[in-house]
């Protein structure tokens, strides 16, 4: 926790080495699928941990040099896995998260997000691009506003749109044919409250809204799927995205 700002060179002096042997020593074999790398707690999501969400949100206005430079340091941290992930593991991508929005909107301005956040992900997904791989990035609620931001540097792959923050109609006409959405489907009302023809429907619904013409679209859940989703909701949800997306 950095209570204060005047504690961020002492923590930075002993920041983790991302060359650290162990690192990444979860990695699997390959067996020839695409084989992709995650990490979670990106920037704004470890700014926060960091510093507490009220303080975070005040930072940007009232510390700005600090958070620049404590993404400076964990951008440069990320450089290194994404390197190492690609070189020592072979990674066709890497996957990383910061859920910058909320229900109804986003956290911050577009402004904010451009000053403290595009070019630091711009360099990441650089670094990926540069090594033969793509960038994932997994951010929960209403981000539609940055959305042309994350086109513009070439992001690859966006997860999850969620259900209920945005018109996913609206998204997918508008981006879809530039970046692949990996469209959640939904996990607070229809997988827990749907019956299973209700669950069937809303696949269905999912593919024909980002499978669209020109749409490119990887099929998941929006996010994890917990104990309040029925066994038959559940095979459901496998069983159409099968049969239905199979047939698109």
């Amino acid at each position: 926790m950095i209570n204060d700002w005047a504690q961020l060179d002492g923590i930075l002096a002993d920041f983790p080495d991302p060359n650290y042997p162990d690192l990444l020593k979860w990695a699997k074999p390959h067996d020839g699928r695409y084989n992709l790398a995650q990490f979670w707690f990106c920037l704004f999501e470890r700014h926060w941990m960091l510093r507490g969400m009220t303080n975070a949100l005040m930072d940007y206005y009232t510390d700005p040099d600090c958070v620049h430079k404590l993404f400076r340091k964990l951008t440069d941290f990320y450089l290194v896995v994404i390197e190492r992930a690609a070189k020592e593991h072979g990674c066709h991508g890497v996957m990383i998260s910061d859920d910058i929005g909320m229900q109804t909107g986003p956290f911050f301005s577009v402004n904010i997000f451009r000053e403290f956040f595009k070019p630091y992900y711009k360099e990441m997904i650089e670094k990926a691009h540069s090594l033969g791989m793509h960038l994932w990035l997994h951010a929960c609620g209403n981000i539609e506003h940055f959305l042309p931001d994350f086109v513009e540097i070439g992001l690859d792959v966006i997860h999850p749109i969620q259900k209920h923050t945005m018109d996913e109609k609206v998204i997918a006409a508008k981006y879809g044919q530039d970046i692949c959405i990996w469209a959640g489907f939904d996990v607070q009302q229809v997988i827990p409250w749907g019956t299973p023809e209700e669950v069937r429907a809303e696949v269905r619904y999912m593919i024909d809204t980002f499978q669209r013409p020109n749409g490119k679209l990887i099929f998941t859940a929006g996010n994890g799927i917990n104990g309040d989703c029925s066994l038959q909701s559940l095979e459901a949800l496998f069983e159409e995205a099968l049969e239905y997306g199979s047939k698109i």
